[in-house]
């Protein structure tokens, strides 16, 4: 209860208590532990963490927030290698693969990060490709482009037509503006596995934000909804492609949908935009506004909003 209210002191304190009268009792312990971790006394989380792992208790998630802990100690040899220690057959695996990924690759051991993950998975080519798409989605995202761009392409030669490896090779060419490229491997996805919503709505939206094919990217949407009929991410799509043809009422009815289910920003600039073009300018700067108000930085809001309002 008092850890729902946000009164991590008093909890502290409580489990504190608690484990005076009872050293055993490794649920409080760990609970104690999550609030350290909440309240970034990262010291105390990891001293709390190994002395579950010394006594045989969660071991598995207690590594890896003490791997946590660690990183955020700037103990980065020590977390990498926590990260590491956690088995195959844990529930968290592949999360503290990725999280020893990302720290590798941070350092600049591009070689260190790919080699780990081989070995993690030898023998084992479904756990490769996410290994794969993981690493490469990582290496996208640290500004190595490049890299993920090889490891893509090398891997897609061991695996031709794995749909994940052509997805991944679909976001590093939306990285770097390649819209023709995308267009060419979403097409691929399509036609390898033709109820793919993932892709269609893809292929659709890109079609609807970076071309004129409108009706082209309207028939994709609606594929892909009719598969996916409550993903916000594809309701937004269809909206957004209704928006461009003209036909705002429905537009509105489908972004306020999307927006229910998944009120980020770029779902809240597409509502501004479909209630500016019905003349609701009000309503627009009202879902600009409370968008704003959770994530002030958004560019996404503030250039539809200059966009518009400057007209």
């Amino acid at each position: 209860m008092l850890v729902r209210q946000n009164r991590f002191k008093d909890a502290i304190t409580e489990f504190g208590i608690v484990l005076k009268q009872d050293p055993d009792n490794h649920g409080a312990r760990f609970s104690q532990s999550l609030i350290f971790l909440e309240t970034e006394a990262f010291k105390k989380a990891a001293t709390a963490f190994n002395f579950l792992i010394a006594s045989n208790q969660r071991v598995e998630e207690a590594t890896y927030y003490l791997a946590y802990s660690l990183e955020n100690q700037d103990l980065i040899e020590e977390a990498i290698l926590k990260y590491q220690s956690i088995p195959s057959s844990a529930q968290n695996f592949i999360a503290s693969q990725q999280q020893a990924t990302r720290l590798l690759i941070a350092q600049g051991e591009f070689e260190k990060a790919h080699e780990a993950l081989l070995q993690s998975s030898k023998g084992q080519p479904q756990l490769q490709i996410v290994f794969i798409t993981m690493e490469s989605r990582l290496l996208l995202q640290s500004d190595n482009a490049d890299r993920a761009k090889k490891l893509i392409d090398a891997s897609l030669n061991r695996f031709p037509g794995e749909i994940e490896l052509l997805f991944a090779r679909v976001l590093y060419f939306d990285l770097i503006g390649d819209a023709q490229n995308s267009e060419k491997d979403l097409k691929q996805i399509i036609r390898i596995q033709p109820d793919d919503s993932r892709a269609l709505n893809h292929l659709g939206y890109m079609l609807a934000t970076q071309t004129s094919r409108f009706e082209e990217a309207n028939a994709l949407i609606e594929r892909a909804i009719r598969i996916s009929p409550d993903d916000p991410a594809i309701i937004d799509s269809l909206a957004w492609v209704q928006y461009k043809l003209g036909r705002y009422e429905t537009a509105l009815k489908n972004i306020a949908r999307a927006y229910e289910r998944f009120p980020d920003p770029e779902v809240a600039s597409h509502m501004g935009e479909i209630l500016w073009a019905l003349n609701r300018r009000q309503d627009a700067n009202k879902i600009w506004g409370q968008a704003l108000e959770q994530n002030p930085n958004s560019a996404i809001i503030i250039e539809a909003m200059e966009r518009l309002q400057s007209h």
